[in-house]
């Protein structure tokens, strides 16, 4: 009997230790950003209670799993598993920000770690200053963040650019170059008196590891096949301004076509000469107007930065019609904004002369 019960006592044992979870802890990665074109990688750190086999799931901002890095079997303690920077099929992945998760196996005990959520509260980007000699806005960042940075005119003028549109940047002192020009190129903004700057960021989980170099668009692997496992996005009620749960293909500004909407003859540099009414035609690409009308938006129509036109019920395609009346001759700005409800815009400025050729 005594001999059953000590049998019993450390079977009980057994299975208390082999039921024990494997412990991830200590993880890190570094360098926070690196450039796999020349050859670099990222390590990523941990520490194992247990020997076990692991996997580093590498995923882009979409959550798409575009690469799994699979180890031997790896010895309790201090480890790591390097990542090259490219994906599923052994590209060099886009610049861009891209997450990790960790899964440890032993036997049938199987323990993931996938990072803390970042903070979804705004911070300032300080510092911001614009150079207009050396045509570069220079900033600093207090962490890894994403970052839109939009021009516009003071005294509730038109928006007329969205220079970096969500990118994601390094912490620290940064400089991003700005040739001055509107979305359309219609404008020279260099030297403008109201410039003013809407600068926001929203920081990034710690598990986030930044490709360069730098980019100044969000671009992703086009081509993830279908069964690609893909993180589950948390819901969400659809709300103002929520960039940081928004999805990266929807989170983006969209360019606006304007466009006069009738046959008008043109200065010898090319401009549209207005003589009378002009109906000036907006819309935006085939593939960006389901998205566009869904959020629900408004648009504002000014000329040389001031409002004249606003309709709450936005539709695409839509014609306004401008009356040039009382407008002196020359060249003049038509601007048109079109705001959606979620907090993205679409812009676009129109150049045209007022009056005959003799005018300019």
């Amino acid at each position: 009997m005594r001999m059953r019960l000590r049998f019993g006592v450390v079977f009980a044992l057994l299975l208390a230790f082999d039921s024990a979870a494997i412990e991830l802890s200590r993880v890190s990665h570094e360098p926070n950003e690196f450039d796999p074109s020349g050859g670099d990688t990222a390590r990523v750190r941990f520490v194992l209670s247990d020997p076990a086999r692991v996997e580093v799931q590498i995923h882009d901002g979409r959550g798409y799993q575009i690469r799994l890095i699979s180890s031997g079997l790896l010895t309790a303690g201090d480890n790591h598993i390097d990542w090259d920077g490219r994906d599923f099929a052994g590209r060099l992945v886009p610049s861009e920000a891209y997450s990790y998760s960790i899964r440890a196996t032993a036997t049938d005990e199987t323990t993931t770690w996938e990072g803390a959520a970042a903070n979804d509260k705004f911070h300032s980007i300080q510092d911001l200053r614009w150079d207009p000699e050396a045509e570069k806005f220079h900033y600093s960042l207090r962490a890894d963040s994403r970052v839109r940075i939009r021009i516009g005119l003071a005294n509730n003028g038109p928006l007329l650019r969205t220079l970096l549109d969500w990118v994601p940047r390094a912490a620290g002192t940064r400089e991003q170059a700005w040739d001055g020009l509107d979305a359309s190129g219609a404008l020279d903004l260099k030297d403008h008196a109201h410039l003013v700057f809407d600068a926001k960021a929203f920081p990034l989980a710690s598990n986030v590891i930044l490709i360069g170099p730098t980019a100044d668009e969000v671009t992703l692997i086009s081509d993830v096949p279908k069964e690609t496992p893909r993180l589950a996005s948390p819901k969400r009620r659809r709300r103002v301004y929520d960039y940081p749960y928004q999805s990266i293909e929807s989170r983006r500004d969209f360019p606006l076509e304007l466009s006069v909407g009738q046959k008008l003859a043109r200065s010898s540099d090319g401009i549209p000469i207005v003589t009378g009414p002009l109906a000036v035609r907006l819309d935006v690409a085939d593939e960006r107007r389901a998205a566009v009308l869904s959020e629900r938006c408004e648009v504002v129509f000014f000329v040389d930065g001031r409002y004249v036109f606003e309709t709450e019920m936005g539709f695409l395609p839509m014609t306004w019609t401008w009356n040039p009346q009382g407008t002196k001759s020359g060249v003049h700005y038509i601007t048109a904004n079109l705001r959606g409800y979620e907090g993205h815009f679409g812009m676009s400025t129109l150049k045209v002369r007022v009056g005959g050729e003799e005018n300019r």
